[in-house]
């Protein structure tokens, strides 16, 4: 299966997307940037951008022709649009879909609340897997993330606080969780486009590595000299807390406490074993070092989250 060269993105400005562009420009990917009309995010030189209102599959059809591979950052509530996204995409010819997950993995949502609030994502899953068997030249890959590790730290999700030196850790915190740098996620974008035959049709989980949340304070310690205080919280009570937010709508200020205890409560198990972290089984991949983004993260190393 020949390299996909013509890459369209859909949420191209978003924390994720930006990173995802900067690399494939850098590694020769010809980027088009995929925008809401009402959208005023602005993209480096070199990116082609085309609006798409996401309700029309004329618009994203129109701005699909061309296009080998259709990369989406889209998140919620704009991921119900990505099957029409798909099915404009199969009439565009396009080669290759990479649905939004970039996350827990969303094939292991039964019976839980994620299974409710992640449904648009399971649903796509089916719906390209549909259109790659009735059309031989089209194909999909899901990626799974898990948490992703320096941008996580960076930006609290991770539950730490560098100003204070504190992190709130969930249940007793030795529970260990798939996470990736998203350096490492831009660089497994670039190869699976390069490579498409080794991931068609598949869902696929990588990772920087595994970790426990009580290990990180332990490294940020050792690599500082300073010490922290960590603040163990129980994910029943946040949850139960979480969930009632959720009852009135109220998703984005308790996400967090939702996501800690689907992927870092106790018992989760949910870490990448043996055989499972595609990225270095498969792809070649390294596994890192956490202190290489916790050095830079305090200030001390050349690493860079955007």
């Amino acid at each position: 299966m020949a390299p996909l060269q013509n890459v369209a993105i859909a949420g191209a400005s978003g924390n994720i997307g930006k990173v995802v562009v900067k690399e494939l420009l850098a590694s020769g990917f010809h980027v088009t940037a995929l925008q809401r009309p009402s959208s005023t995010a602005t993209f480096p030189e070199g990116i082609t951008v085309k609006k798409v209102i996401h309700d029309s599959f004329n618009s994203w059809k129109t701005a699909l022709e061309g296009q080998d591979a259709v990369i989406s950052f889209l998140t919620p509530p704009a991921t119900e649009y990505q099957n029409l996204a798909a099915d404009a995409a199969v009439a565009a010819n396009v080669k290759r879909f990479i649905p939004s997950e970039w996350g827990m993995n969303t094939t292991l949502l039964d019976n839980t609340i994620f299974a409710k609030l992640l449904s648009d994502k399971t649903t796509t899953q089916n719906h390209l897997a549909k259109l790659s068997k009735d059309n031989d030249f089209f194909s999909w890959t899901g990626i799974s993330t898990g948490l992703w590790f320096d941008w996580g730290l960076e930006n609290l999700s991770l539950g730490f606080d560098k100003k204070t030196h504190t992190v709130e850790i969930a249940d007793s915190g030795n529970e260990k969780f798939q996470t990736t740098n998203l350096s490492t996620i831009t660089k497994v974008v670039a190869r699976v486009l390069r490579s498409p035959g080794q991931t068609a049709d598949r869902y696929i989980t990588i990772a920087s590595f595994n970790i426990s949340q009580r290990e990180i304070p332990a490294l940020v310690e050792e690599i500082s000299g300073d010490k922290w205080t960590v603040k163990p919280y129980n994910v029943n009570e946040a949850q139960g807390t979480a969930e009632q937010a959720l009852s009135i709508g109220d998703i984005e200020s308790e996400f967090y406490p939702l996501l800690h205890g689907r992927l870092l409560t106790d018992g989760a198990n949910l870490a990448l074993k043996p055989g499972q972290n595609f990225a270095k089984d498969v792809l070649g991949f390294q596994e890192e070092d956490p202190t290489d983004a916790i050095n830079a993260w305090l200030g001390y190393g050349q690493y860079c989250v955007e």
